[in-house]
């Protein structure tokens, strides 16, 4: 029950970052490209690209934005070195 409730906490804040970060509606943009690339830190890197992907794909779910994969470069040990993605809606 607490995981449940912590989860959902962390779901908000990231969110809220999301929010913060991304072009506010009125400012006309009708898409963008948002590339995600692990820097220094070798497979913890990578590993935290995927959370940046999740996070962005969710964000654009809950804003019934489209959300599309143009490129997507896997990591050796898990994760990703670098995505691509388009954002419209």
């Amino acid at each position: 029950e607490e995981r449940k409730v912590i989860r959902k906490q962390v779901e908000d804040i990231q969110f809220d970052i999301m929010k913060d970060i991304l072009p506010k509606p009125t400012e006309n943009v009708k898409g963008l490209l948002l590339e995600i690339r692990a820097g220094a830190g070798g497979e913890e890197a990578a590993l935290f690209v995927v959370d940046l992907f999740q996070m962005y794909q969710k964000f654009a779910s809950r804003n019934r934005w489209k959300f599309e994969t143009l490129s997507l470069d896997e990591a050796e040990y898990g994760g990703y070195k670098e995505v691509i993605v388009e954002l419209s809606g």
